[in-house]
C-alpha cells in the first residue's frame, strides 16, 4: 500500500507542480484589484502543504489590510495525469484542477464575505512557476460571468529553519 502511495505521488509530482512548490511552508503577499484597477485590500499568507494519504492538504493563514484574519484548508485529490479537484469550507462545489507548462489552471465558485452578507462568486485561477523559490498567481473574480476584478499574488518558499519570522502569523 505505501508504495502504491509513493508511486502515486512521484507520478502527480511529474505532472503537476502544485504539490512540489507548496509541500512544506511557503509565504505569500497579494492584492485584489477592481476592474478599473484600484487595489481593494492586499493580504500576507503563511502556508503549509503536506499529504495526508493520497491527498495533499494546504493550510492557508491570510492576514488582510483592513486586520481581518481567515484561516482555510485546501484539500486536493490529483489523477495520475495531474488534474485535480479540491474542497475547502468556503468553496461552494469542488475546485477543478489542470495542469499547463508551468503551471495549472484552477476554476471554482466561492462563499466570499461582504459587509455583513456573503456572495458567491466565481475564481478562475493561473498558477506560473518562476523558479524553484517563487510562484505567481493571478485570479480573475466574477459573479454571474460580470467580471469584479483580479487577484494577483506570489508565493515564496521558506526554509523550514525560518518558518514564522515574517510576523504574518
Amino acid at each position: 500500500m505505501l508504495q502504491s502511495v509513493h508511486q502515486h505521488r512521484h507520478k502527480i509530482r511529474n505532472e503537476c507542480l502544485l504539490p512540489d512548490f507548496f509541500e512544506g511552508h511557503s509565504e505569500a503577499f497579494g492584492m485584489f484589484e477592481n476592474t478599473l484597477g484600484v487595489v481593494k485590500r492586499s493580504f500576507t499568507a503563511q502556508i503549509t502543504g503536506s499529504w495526508q494519504d493520497d491527498m495533499f492538504l494546504l493550510d492557508e493563514r491570510f492576514v488582510f489590510s483592513d486586520g481581518v484574519r481567515d484561516h482555510r484548508i485546501w484539500r486536493l485529490r490529483f489523477e495520475e495525469d495531474g488534474h485535480f479537484t479540491g474542497e475547502c469550507q468556503d468553496a461552494v462545489s469542488p475546485a477543478i484542477g489542470r495542469p499547463v507548462r508551468n503551471g495549472c489552471y484552477l476554476s471554482y465558485r466561492f462563499r466570499l464575505p461582504v459587509g455583513k452578507r456573503q456572495i458567491v462568486v466565481k475564481f478562475n485561477d493561473v498558477f506560473r512557476l518562476v523558479d524553484e523559490q517563487t510562484m505567481l498567481n493571478r485570479a480573475k473574480v466574477s459573479k454571474w460571468g460580470v467580471p469584479l476584478g483580479q487577484v494577483t499574488a506570489a508565493f515564496r518558499r521558506v526554509p523550514s529553519g525560518q518558518v514564522g519570522e515574517t510576523g504574518y502569523l
